[in-house]
């Protein structure tokens, strides 16, 4: 047993010293990528017929200098070079802030001042009751001013992971939703989710509750509250996105409560990651990798088992019905209220 292991951990990466380099390396690439994107660069190639002469000419660069960064940017496959044409690649589109798909958000927000100086506290945290990010910024992510910059790098953040998992979930949304149900998405941010469900269900009333204010939208209603203080609104369907890993076991399940106990839905929808022994290797590292960012960021929040939602659904009043997979890295699972016979 303890050899294999042994085994599975060595082989999340290669032990080739040149390969471990280049993934330490890995970090400095994106670190490039986002500076270039910062300054308008990425953009400027997105445009059609851009050359380098001209990308030098538009931003003030060193053709000589700027040479070595397109190869650069080549050789990461960002970029195609036909003849004096440069064009960026499907892969490269991911960081201009032109596509809908843009992960721009997500690096801003890995490159922040706020979230950097978090993960140089991860040592700190473990010998504290508090997490990386509080012992860094004096407070909680969710309670740094709403008005403040880091919020709005957070909340770009958060819209730029979920605009493929948003049209993942709207499409499951169909046979599960009757017609003219009250929907409700808790902590739903900017209200993105909403947003892609009501391409296809018009008919639904869709609400957004969320602790911080944000544009008012003829799609949906705004309800700003606090889950854990302030009354939840009444819906038939309420989900939870990428919500409860955020919090340990005890706030997942008075969360769950105070949904069933104010909310009085008929289904909880749960949007989140599912752990499992047999996950393959690239998910295998991005869900630890997930788990160690709620352990900064929130201190409390985990990824779970399968069986940890079960147990958490039962607490809090729920049986877990079904679910099933979304993508390789979240699941969508739904939970419906039951009482309990008394004895």
């Amino acid at each position: 047993m303890e050899e294999n292991m042994k085994e599975q951990s060595i082989n999340l990466f290669s032990d080739s010293f040149s390969e471990a380099l280049t993934n330490i390396r890995i970090f400095r690439y994106f670190f490039l990528i986002h500076e270039l994107s910062k300054y308008g660069i990425i953009d400027s190639i997105s445009i059609p017929g851009m050359t380098v002469e001209r990308l030098c000419k538009d931003h003030s660069l060193v053709t000589e200098k700027s040479l070595r960064v397109i190869a650069f940017l080549e050789s990461l496959g960002v970029i195609y070079r036909d003849k004096k044409q440069i064009s960026l690649t499907k892969f490269g589109s991911l960081f201009s802030a032109n596509s809908e798909e843009s992960l721009i958000g997500v690096l801003d927000f890995v490159f922040s001042n706020e979230v950097m100086s978090a993960y140089k506290n991860l040592v700190p945290s473990l010998r504290d009751d508090r997490n990386a990010f509080n012992i860094a910024n004096g407070s909680e992510a969710f309670e740094l001013d709403p008005s403040g910059s880091f919020h709005q790098v957070f909340q770009k953040a958060m819209d730029a992971t979920s605009v493929e998992l948003n049209k993942l979930v709207a499409a499951s949304l169909g046979a599960i939703v009757p017609e003219g149900n009250r929907l409700l998405d808790l902590g739903g941010g900017s209200g993105s989710l909403l947003v892609e469900v009501s391409k296809s269900r018009s008919d639904l009333k869709l609400i957004n509750f969320d602790i911080n204010k944000h544009p008012r939208s003829g799609l949906f209603e705004n309800v700003i509250g606090d889950f854990f203080k302030n009354e939840i609104p009444k819906s038939d369907i309420t989900i939870l996105k990428k919500i409860t890993h955020d919090w340990g076991d005890e706030q997942v399940v008075k969360i769950l409560r105070k949904v069933r106990q104010e909310s009085k839905p008929k289904k909880v929808i749960v949007i989140d990651t599912l752990v499992s022994s047999e996950d393959q290797r690239i998910s295998k590292v991005s869900k630890a990798l997930m788990d160690m960012e709620m352990l900064i960021m929130h201190g409390g929040g985990r990824e779970r088992k399968f069986k940890d939602f079960q147990n958490l659904a039962y607490e809090s009043g729920y049986s877990l019905e079904r679910s099933f997979s979304l993508n390789s890295l979240y699941h969508f699972i739904i939970l419906e209220p039951f009482e309990r016979k008394q004895t």
